[in-house]
């Protein structure tokens, strides 16, 4: 017994396991040995390449889409500051005498618009608005507010419609 193993002996005596044998692996790409075939790795470049060339189409017609909203949105807000330029400072009712302060929120501020005492009560009523246009705040009639509004409704500082006499009710 002398010529064999531990590990031999004890298989004989059924204490222990066989050895298992080492698996053989399969080459791998970091050894160097397995190759890819050549017309595989063409193919998965080819699909690659098409892939970023499709991606940059893609990005290039939102970008161009992007651009063309914008240019709309402008066209839009220029024929609105247009329209509001021909009706605003005309029929403005504004006045340089006045003395009472006229406090409402625009633009996430308290604002102060100086009026008289029947602009006052006028506004209170509904029968004013005010209206801020290219850094200022102009008083207009209510009619003329509706007209503010469908054109450009984030001009419109100040309406008090609902406040409005039962009179105009009846």
């Amino acid at each position: 017994m002398s010529g064999s193993s531990l590990q031999d002996q004890l298989l004989k005596l059924g204490l222990a396991k066989k050895k298992p044998t080492a698996k053989r692996r399969a080459p791998t790409a970091k050894s160097g040995r397995a190759r890819r075939p050549e017309h595989a790795s063409g193919a998965q470049n080819m699909s690659l390449a098409q892939a970023y060339s499709e991606r940059q189409r893609v990005e290039q017609r939102e970008k161009t889409e992007a651009a063309r909203r914008k240019r709309e949105h402008e066209r839009r807000r220029r024929e609105a500051n247009a329209k509001l330029a021909a009706l605003v400072p005309s029929n403005a009712r504004n006045e340089a005498e006045a003395e009472e302060a006229r406090y409402f929120e625009y633009g996430g501020k308290i604002r102060k618009l100086f009026v008289t005492a029947g602009q006052q009560r006028e506004l209170n009523q509904g029968k004013l608005g005010i209206v801020g246009f290219r850094g200022r705040y102009y008083i207009l009639d209510a009619p003329l507010i509706d007209e503010v509004r469908r054109i450009k409704p984030e001009a419109l500082a100040f309406f008090a419609p609902d406040l409005a006499g039962d009179e105009d009710h009846e």
